[in-house]
């Protein structure tokens, strides 16, 4: 079954990882604590609820469930540079966008990927 957005609020989706003061998962619709799905930062728990953000119900049979496996799906082909096959090169995030890079130098910014090496493979 397919639940398209209610328009009710635009919780649609929360990801956290990594910080002690809020949940650490993957949450879709609903909210805080009451998600319409749950996965657990360690992907082996979560819970379902009911969740006006899509007028869904409850997609388990249980709300509090174990994740057995995982499946993960490639949402568009891979772009693989070799640079022996292809004559193009690959511009880093701050090559390619001097504009934005221009705003944070006048915003006071650091911006941590100038000091990352440039390499000449790209995987």
């Amino acid at each position: 079954m397919v639940y398209k957005a209610t328009g009710f609020n635009t919780h649609y989706q929360y990801f956290n990882y990594s910080t002690k003061t809020l949940p650490n998962g993957l949450g879709i619709g609903g909210q805080m604590e009451h998600f319409g799905l749950w996965i657990d930062s360690s992907f082996t728990c979560g819970h379902s609820n009911s969740a006006a953000t899509f007028g869904s119900e409850q997609l388990s049979t249980h709300s509090e469930f174990t994740i057995d496996t995982v499946e993960a799906w490639l949402v568009r082909p891979s772009q693989r540079l070799d640079s022996d096959d292809d004559d193009r090169t690959q511009k880093s995030i701050v090559e390619a966008n001097p504009e934005a890079v221009a705003m944070l130098e006048m915003a006071n910014r650091k911006m941590y990927s100038k000091e990352l090496p440039v390499n000449d493979k790209h995987f």
